[in-house]
């Protein structure tokens, strides 16, 4: 039995799909146009922790995760952790993600395993 926190493990996660996840309020549901709306969503919602302002600290940080069948955000891993405020900020604005329409693969919403970068820059 699994614990209430535990996330799901999903049968397959995909990297490349028929029909790739489409990020919410997406009217023409095109690839190009959905990753700029993640992308304008990134930037709105990420906080520059004051003290990474203070020392200077300018970054991207790389971001893998998991949308599953349902649109939700699993699975977050930053694969080359640099600073942890950072890296926590990351992680933070893609949990919070709204929830995805979901990849399709033969009819059928499968797990898609997505990367993208949270750049911190004054």
């Amino acid at each position: 039995m699994k614990a209430a926190d535990e996330p799901p493990s999903f049968d397959e996660v995909f990297v490349i799909v028929e029909d790739m996840p489409v990020f919410p309020d997406n009217s023409d549901k095109s690839l190009k146009r959905t990753f700029s709306d993640f992308r304008d969503y990134i930037k709105s919602e990420t906080y520059y922790p004051l003290m990474a302002r203070k020392r200077k600290i300018q970054t991207s940080v790389f971001v893998q995760f998991t949308i599953g069948p349902d649109g939700k955000i699993y699975d977050i891993v930053i694969p080359k952790p640099k600073y942890d405020l950072l890296d926590y900020e990351a992680a933070r604005v893609i949990r919070n993600s709204p929830r995805w329409i979901p990849g399709r693969q033969k009819g059928k919403a499968v797990a898609v395993r997505m990367n993208t970068s949270v750049s911190f820059y004054q």
